[in-house]
């Protein structure tokens, strides 16, 4: 879309006033202070997006008369439209009739198709530059002025891209600072390293304990194969030599299969010396089941000598009596 024309009836502090045959490349529009650009710049984003509340109360009523409102002529691919915006009793009135056509606008065109999609912010950051945006970058330094131009030249719906561009340094700093400053990524490598020894420590342990277990499961088993092998009350090498059948595994050094081979007689000295008290204890048991089996015989044979006693009682009696 092109503006080739505009017309103000009223706005502001001009009245009736007409540009026509605008060049499709560069116009300049100047004057002295309070001359009414700035008013003209705000006209053509009133008929392009509306009478807002703020420009109503600045440049309505007009100041030397007229309708509110006014037109713009624009070309768009091969047409040639009008666009008209007026306020009448208080209501906003707007149309595109295309040009030479009777003042019946056109349902089929819309304003937001000519715009490109383009909304009001975009068009007074990039299209519609005023006096405000060039006070701010008259203060500036150059790296700030070119920051600033950047941001009114790229920048979208209320977003500047220089502050998308600072928003994410920030972003990255928090998460990994380049100049050493606690940030995320160090943090969770470092945790990762801790987790990575822990995995570590608990692979030993697991390890460890295996071994263990397997190693008590081989001593269960060359006990058991030493009692099978050797009745009660055998030496304790014995047992010695029973487990020599099967190691526990290579030893580390001589220091250690030492330790080992002290170890084991100490556990086959217990293991004997518990067989030899069973075996007492068992013995102990069978010489008092012993006594307890002969002592029914010896109670019936003192009961029959006792009976042999007082027979003989009664029989001498019986010979005293008969004297």
């Amino acid at each position: 879309m092109r503006i080739s024309d505009l017309r103000i009836d009223g706005f502001g502090v001009w009245n009736g006033l007409e540009l026509g045959e605008l060049s499709d490349q560069l116009n300049v529009l100047y004057g002295p202070n309070e001359a009414g650009k700035t008013t003209l710049l705000e006209f053509v984003r009133s008929v392009l997006y509306g009478f807002s509340a703020e420009r109503v109360a600045r440049y309505f009523p007009p100041v030397h008369g007229g309708a509110p409102g006014g037109s713009l002529r624009v070309s768009h691919g091969q047409q040639t439209l009008v666009l008209r915006r007026y306020v009448s009793d208080g209501q906003e009135n707007w149309s595109i009739v295309p040009l030479g056509r009777a003042e019946t606008a056109d349902d089929d065109l819309s304003l937001s198709a000519l715009l490109g999609d383009v909304d009001e912010t975009i068009f007074n950051n990039v299209f519609a530059v005023g006096l405000r945006e060039i006070q701010e970058l008259a203060g500036l330094s150059g790296t700030q002025a070119a920051s600033e131009l950047y941001s009114l030249a790229l920048g979208l719906d209320r977003v500047s891209l220089v502050e998308v561009l600072a928003d994410l340094d920030v972003s990255r700093d928090r998460l990994l600072a380049a100049d050493g400053r606690p940030s995320v990524v160090p943090q969770l490598l470092a945790e990762r390293e801790r987790l990575q020894e822990e995995l570590g420590e608990l692979g030993q342990a697991t390890r460890r304990y295996l071994s263990l277990r397997a190693r008590f499961a081989r001593r269960g088993g060359c006990q058991t194969r030493a009692r099978a092998a050797n009745p009660p009350g055998t030496h304790a090498r014995a047992v010695v030599s029973a487990c020599a059948e099967r190691p526990l595994g290579a030893p580390r050094g001589p220091r250690r299969a030492a330790r080992s081979t002290a170890k084991i007689r100490q556990l086959a000295a217990r293991r004997a010396g518990a067989i030899r008290s069973t075996a007492r204890e068992m013995a102990a048991y069978s010489a008092k089941s012993a006594k307890r089996a002969q002592a029914p015989g010896a109670i019936a044979r003192a009961g029959e000598r006792f009976g042999c006693q007082r027979r003989s009682v009664r029989t001498s009696a019986a010979v005293r009596g008969a004297g």
